[in-house]
């Protein structure tokens, strides 16, 4: 259900409310809005979803960290890291983990602070 008015003005409130916010500049827009206005109940057939997802994946293939070559001992360090399910972890517990999934001790302040960029 497309309502060009009200997506105007939700798209305005939402630059007035966020548009001095260091990350604005960053939003990437649909079209005229700041915003994709998904209709959930249409699942993948609603065409907002196809554009989106368009979207994010132009933006992910530009990104400079995509291109990035990592050793994949940083891939197995990051799922090790991820599967603790722990919303912080110590420096201490962080570098045994890297250290146990063979990332090189001189080489996980590197690993350790690539995550923390991104």
């Amino acid at each position: 259900m497309f309502d060009a008015p009200k997506h105007e003005d939700i798209s305005n409130i939402i630059e007035e409310r966020f548009g001095n916010n260091i990350g604005w500049p960053n939003i990437v827009k649909n079209v005229d809005y700041c915003f994709f206005p998904v209709d959930n109940r249409s699942s993948q057939q609603d065409d907002i979803i196809a554009t989106l997802m368009t979207k994010i994946e132009s933006v992910v293939k530009d990104a400079d960290y995509v291109k990035e070559k990592r050793p994949l001992t940083w891939l197995r360090a990051l799922d090790e890291l991820l599967a603790t399910k722990k919303s912080s972890l110590t420096l201490e517990e962080s570098f045994a983990i890297a250290i146990a999934k063979k990332v090189e001790t001189d080489a996980v302040p590197l690993f350790l602070s690539f995550l923390n960029e991104r």
